[in-house]
């Protein structure tokens, strides 16, 4: 049974067979990963990120890229604004992720971090930063801007030469339903270049719009947290 809401064409993207792969891998219960690819190794010239999106078992189901300008990325670093498309097999696109202008600055009360997650024009949810001083947090809302889930992570500045994880809390926060985790990935690989490996475990009882939210909050993570800007 699909998860349904008020809105028809909300709906539509949960039911039309097109987005069927999207909705089944979303329901799995086992951690999809997220492996960017390696990108800017030495040269310090920021280049569109890519990512392949992976079953448990290795194979790659999906493809995401960013698009944004040259100027965009040399300047705003991190912080910088994109679309990102993620494509199934066929190449044909079952989500967009877009991020406006932020201040890479990941605690600055006044420009918090945002990103829209829709399918076909259509949004399915947010993932909006809350402010904090000390752990970071950031909430999955829904197209009509109630919060489904919570985010929360280690104090800033921790996880050194280890997994950092995310813990995914219910709506109230009182119970955590999922995880996001920044996989190690060694002192070579993490010192010389921004390949980054995610993985991320559902919340059973979340419905595919809210997963495929989550989905992109584990994209927006990488950004706010783990890209590094130019040659640092």
């Amino acid at each position: 049974m699909f998860y349904r809401t008020s809105n028809p064409a909300v709906n539509y993207f949960l039911t039309h067979e097109r987005h069927q792969a999207i909705v089944c891998t979303t329901d799995c219960d086992y951690p999809i990963v997220f492996q960017r690819e390696l990108l800017e190794a030495f040269t310090g010239y920021e280049v569109g990120n890519k990512y392949s999106i992976n079953t448990p078992s290795g194979q790659t189901v999906y493809w995401a890229a960013e698009e944004s300008g040259c100027c965009n990325r040399q300047c705003c670093g991190r912080g910088r604004s994109f679309r990102m498309r993620v494509v199934d097999q066929q190449q044909s696109e079952v989500l967009s992720l877009d991020r406006p202008l932020r201040c890479s600055c990941c605690c600055c009360w006044c420009c918090l971090q945002e990103l829209e997650v829709s399918s076909g024009g259509v949004l399915l949810g947010t993932v909006t930063q809350e402010f904090s001083v000390f752990y970071p947090s950031f909430s999955i809302r829904g197209p009509d801007g109630d919060v489904r889930l919570q985010i929360t992570g280690p104090c800033w500045g921790c996880g050194c030469c280890s997994d950092i994880e995310f813990p995914v809390m219910s709506a109230d926060g009182q119970r955590q339903v999922g995880l996001l985790t920044k996989r190690w990935g060694g002192i070579v690989k993490e010192a010389f270049t921004d390949s980054k490996t995610f993985s991320v475990h559902f919340p059973r009882d979340a419905d595919p719009a809210t997963k495929a939210t989550l989905f992109g909050a584990a994209i927006l993570l990488g950004y706010v947290f783990f890209e590094r800007d130019g040659n640092k």
